[in-house]
């Protein structure tokens, strides 16, 4: 039941942040491919492995198996656990859409967490959540480039 309920909320929360950069910013910030890609050993290990994979289990565990108990089991710890989630990913550079859409991801898991007393749909979700925005790139990506 986690894969399934975690599966459904990560690409409802995928759809909620295309919606929220729609209206900031006038466009999907995550449909395209910056630059050309070779997809070799590589990029399967940094662009799929590491952030579909490995981070979803991580900081799922970290965030929402740690930084949520010791907070507490309600509001307060989701909302907490949900802003330093959100602090973390913008130590490579403050943008308003990303603080934004990671808080709302960080409640979403959090809630998940809280309200089924289990990882796997919060874990399920975020992998989920990470492995659209790569779909989504890729496939703009290769738009952009075929021309």
């Amino acid at each position: 039941m986690d894969v399934l309920v975690g599966a459904f909320i990560g690409l409802l929360l995928r759809t909620v942040i295309i919606v929220i950069e729609l209206f900031s910013v006038g466009f999907v910030t995550s449909s395209s491919s910056m630059f050309r890609v070779d997809h070799d050993l590589l990029w399967i290990a940094t662009a799929i492995i590491a952030p579909v994979l490995v981070a979803p289990i991580v900081e799922e565990l970290f965030f929402r198996g740690l930084v949520l108990p010791a907070i507490g089991r309600n509001w307060i710890g989701i909302v907490g656990s949900a802003v330093i989630f959100s602090a973390v990913h913008l130590v490579t550079g403050f943008h308003p859409i990303t603080a934004v859409s990671t808080f709302i991801v960080g409640v979403a898991f959090g809630i998940l967490a809280v309200r089924t007393g289990r990882l796997g749909a919060s874990i399920t979700a975020h992998m989920v959540y990470n492995g659209s925005l790569i779909a989504m790139s890729e496939l703009g990506g290769m738009a952009a480039f075929s021309g």
